[in-house]
Formats: C-alpha cells, sequence, structure tokens
C-alpha cells in the first residue's frame, strides 16, 4: 500500500511533525509527501521524509490520499484515490470522501470524525542521563509553541510572574516576542530559545508543560502528547482539543485541565512542592502517552479511517 500526503509546508510546526509520524506509524507502507508552499531548506532530508514540492494537490499513485489542511483551490480535479481531509483548524478546505477533525471542539457537529494524532514515543523518550539532570536540577517549567504572537501574549507572561516561585527556573522555545517583557522582574535572564529540529527534546528535561492559551482555543496541542511521552507533566486548558486529551486520560496527575489561571498555578505548586507526586505523575504521564497516543493505537486508527475512506468511494462508484 502507498499513502501520499498533502502538506501546506516543510516548517518547525505540528502538521510536518505529524506528517513524520504517520511515515513512522506505516513502516510497511511506501509514502509520498506533496508539499503545496515553502519547505525549510534541510528539514525534509533530516526527517528522512519523501518530499516533493508541488504547485496544487497532483497525480499520484498512492492508494490513499489524505490532505492536511488543504484548501480547494489547491485541489484542480478530485484524485481518483480515496481521499481524507484532515482538519488541524478552521477554515474552508477541500472536499474529499471523508472529513477527519482534530477534535470534537473543531469538528462542532459537521459530518466526518474525531482522529486524534499520536507520537512516536521512541523520539522523546527520557535517557537515563534526562533522568539524574532532572534529579539534580531545580523545577524547570517550559513552554514549546510555533513562534506566533498569539501563541504568546503579554498575558502568558503575565500569567508566569504570578506563577513563579523562588527556587523554579522556565525555558521557553518559541517565545522570543515575550522578552522584553519578561526582562525585568522575578524572570529577568528566563531562557528563551527560537524553534529547532530538535526542540523536543527539551521536553524530557522539563518537569512540567506551561500550556494555558489565553487569546485562543487550541484544536488539539500535539506539543502536550509529546510532553507526557517525556514525562513532562502539562497543564492545559480546559477548553478544546487540549480538554479532549486530559479526558481520554481520566482524572490523573499526570495532565492537568484546568477551568482557570489560579487553577493552573495551584497545580503548578503542588507538584513542585511535592517531588514524589511529580515524580508518580510523570511515570503516570508515559505510560499514557503509550496507550493512547503510541505508534500501535495511532496505526489501528489511520488504518481504520483509510478503510471508510476506501468504502466510501467504492459506494460512489457504485
Amino acid at each position: 500500500m502507498k499513502l501520499c500526503q498533502v502538506i501546506n509546508l516543510v516548517a518547525l510546526g505540528g502538521t510536518t511533525t505529524l506528517a513524520r509520524t504517520i511515515v513512522r506509524a506505516l513502516p510497511d507502507w511506501q509514502h509520498e509527501i506533496q508539499v503545496l508552499g515553502p519547505m525549510l531548506p534541510g528539514l525534509a532530508e533530516q526527517w528522512q521524509l519523501p518530499a516533493r514540492r508541488v504547485h496544487w494537490v497532483s497525480e499520484t499513485d498512492a492508494d490513499i490520499v489524505l490532505m492536511h489542511n488543504t484548501d480547494g483551490y489547491c485541489c484542480r480535479t478530485r484524485p481518483e484515490q480515496p481521499t481524507i481531509q484532515w482538519h488541524h483548524s478552521g477554515g474552508d478546505r477541500a472536499r474529499a470522501d471523508i472529513d477527519m477533525w482534530a477534535s470534537h471542539w473543531l469538528r462542532n457537529r459537521r459530518p466526518g470524525m474525531r482522529m486524534i494524532q499520536g507520537v512516536d514515543c521512541a523520539t522523546v523518550e527520557p535517557t537515563s542521563d534526562d533522568a539524574t539532570w532532572r534529579d539534580q536540577q531545580p523545577f524547570v517549567v517550559g513552554r514549546l509553541a510555533t513562534a506566533h504572537p498569539a501563541k504568546w501574549p503579554a498575558e502568558l507572561a503575565d500569567g508566569m510572574v504570578r506563577a513563579h516561585l523562588p527556587d523554579m527556573k522556565w525555558h521557553l522555545i518559541g517565545g522570543a516576542c515575550l522578552s522584553g517583557r519578561l526582562a525585568k522582574g522575578p524572570l529577568a535572564g528566563t531562557r528563551i530559545d527560537a524553534p529547532n529540529p530538535d526542540a523536543a527534546g527539551a521536553l524530557c528535561r522539563w518537569h512540567v508543560l506551561w500550556y494555558p492559551n489565553p487569546k485562543i482555543t487550541d484544536s488539539f496541542g500535539r506539543v502536550i502528547i509529546e510532553a507526557m511521552a517525556a514525562g513532562c507533566v502539562p497543564l492545559v486548558d480546559a477548553r478544546g482539543g487540549p480538554a479532549e486529551i486530559a479526558e481520554m486520560c481520566g482524572t490523573t496527575d499526570a495532565i492537568r485541565a484546568c477551568r482557570s489561571e489560579a487553577e493552573m498555578i495551584e497545580a503548578l505548586h503542588a507538584l513542585h512542592a511535592n517531588r514524589d507526586r511529580w515524580i508518580q505523575a510523570s511515570y503516570a504521564a508515559r505510560a499514557l502517552a503509550h496507550i493512547h497516543f503510541g505508534l500501535p493505537p495511532f496505526r489501528e486508527r489511520l488504518v481504520q479511517a483509510f478503510g471508510t475512506a476506501e468504502l466510501l468511494r467504492r459506494r460512489r462508484r457504485a
């Protein structure tokens, strides 16, 4: 079997990482990735992605075509193969045999099915050195997100200041726009790095992922499941995709969906105050990541969706 994925660009972001995870979840398949927009030089080669630049969805000999947020104008003719449109955010997308949605919140009662992403847990598995570092270092709270202002509003920095404790360290990846606001006060000197291909490795050395989004509602939040696989405990908003991830995992310290900033700060301080509690939460997060989001369950969900798309295409041709 061969799968053709269509993505908008090759960049340091969730969709490119997802495309890479799909390739790894289906190692016995052949793969093709059509890229409609820019490609960050060297990234496809580094991540071993069979990607090629196209101007619109092009002919392919694949058995299934999986489009990621592909706009209608990029699809001049509908592929002959069974097609799936995976909606990662809102917008008018190209028609397909089946629509998949990043979350029930994004789907909002529209036709189709929710598809929960997966993660290659082996790529973010903490090493013994990471575990030693976590034991020996102060409590580290981190945030990893694309360098988009909506992900890094001023309100986020203000909340970090309110959550900070004297023996905490903060590490931000993608948050350069907050450097001025954090230059003075208790978070002066906070480490801020640019996104990079190995950024997910930092999750293995953080204790908590600080993931409120004051200005937006996240349709999924891929970094949340990556953090869990790394044993980094996520604190997330109790809305949108992050709330659905937490709901899948049940009532546990492994991931906390918080209804307010005060509730999130309380959860952070509770983990900080009791290292044994954090250790239990960290182990639980890793276990739940394997159960719900690892490659085997993700592969099963994908293959089921592919079969549904193929069946619908056959019915329409009959």
